[in-house]
C-alpha cells in the first residue's frame, strides 16, 4: 500500500461565509442533519474555524499514524473528527442551500432527553437567526434539558447571550479543574 498523503488540493484557509451576500439569505432553506463521514470535505472548513475561533486551535497541517501495519498521513482537521466519533460524539449540521454548511453542533444524548453539549457554532453572519437554537430542535429526540461546560475565565458571552434572548437560565451545577457545568432546561420553539 505505501505512504498515503490524503489532502485536497482545494483546502482554503479562508472564511467561507465572509461574502457579504451571505448577511441577504433566506434563512428558510437552512435545513439541519446529522453529520455522516462522507461530509467530511465538505465540512472540513467549519471545523477549522470552529476550533480555530473557540478554542485557539490551528489545526490545519497533517497527521501521521498507523493503519493495518503502514504509515498513513491525513489532515489533522480529519483526524479530529474521526477522535470525536471514536469519543461517541455525534455531530449536527446547518446547511444553507444544500450545499454550504453554517453552523455545527458536537453533543451527546444521555436518558433520551438531556443535551450534553460538547461545542456550538455557527458563522458570524449567520448567527441571531436563530440556528444554534434550531440545531438542537433538529435533534431526532425531545430535549428537555442542556448540560454544557465552559471555562472560569474564557466564558462564552455569545452563547450565554443567546440563552438569555431565549429566557434561558443557566444555573452553575459543578466547578472542577478550572472549569464549571451548567445546566438548564430546554424549552423548544413549540412550548
Amino acid at each position: 500500500m505505501g505512504r498515503e498523503l490524503l489532502i485536497p488540493k482545494e483546502q482554503s484557509s479562508g472564511d467561507s461565509t465572509s461574502d457579504d451576500s451571505d448577511l441577504h439569505c433566506d434563512f428558510s432553506k437552512i435545513t439541519y442533519r446529522k453529520f455522516e463521514f462522507t461530509d467530511v470535505k465538505e465540512s472540513r472548513q467549519i471545523f477549522l474555524d470552529y476550533w480555530s475561533d473557540v478554542n485557539s486551535t490551528d489545526l490545519h497541517g497533517t497527521t501521521e499514524f498507523i493503519s493495518s501495519g503502514e504509515p498513513c498521513t491525513i489532515l489533522t482537521v480529519d483526524a479530529k473528527v474521526l477522535q470525536l466519533h471514536e469519543e461517541g460524539i455525534s455531530i449536527q449540521l446547518a446547511i444553507l442551500n444544500g450545499q454550504d454548511i453554517v453552523g455545527l453542533l458536537l453533543h451527546r444524548v444521555a436518558f433520551d432527553c438531556v443535551l450534553a453539549i460538547d461545542g456550538l457554532y455557527v458563522y458570524e453572519s449567520f448567527r441571531k437567526h436563530g440556528i444554534g437554537k434550531s440545531l438542537i430542535d433538529s435533534l431526532e429526540k425531545p430535549i428537555k434539558k442542556l448540560i454544557f461546560q465552559t471555562r472560569i475565565l474564557k466564558r462564552p458571552h455569545l452563547m450565554f447571550g443567546a440563552l438569555e434572548n431565549m429566557k434561558l437560565e443557566p444555573k452553575k451545577i459543578q466547578f472542577k479543574d478550572n472549569k464549571i457545568v451548567w445546566e438548564c432546561d430546554w424549552r423548544s420553539s413549540g412550548s
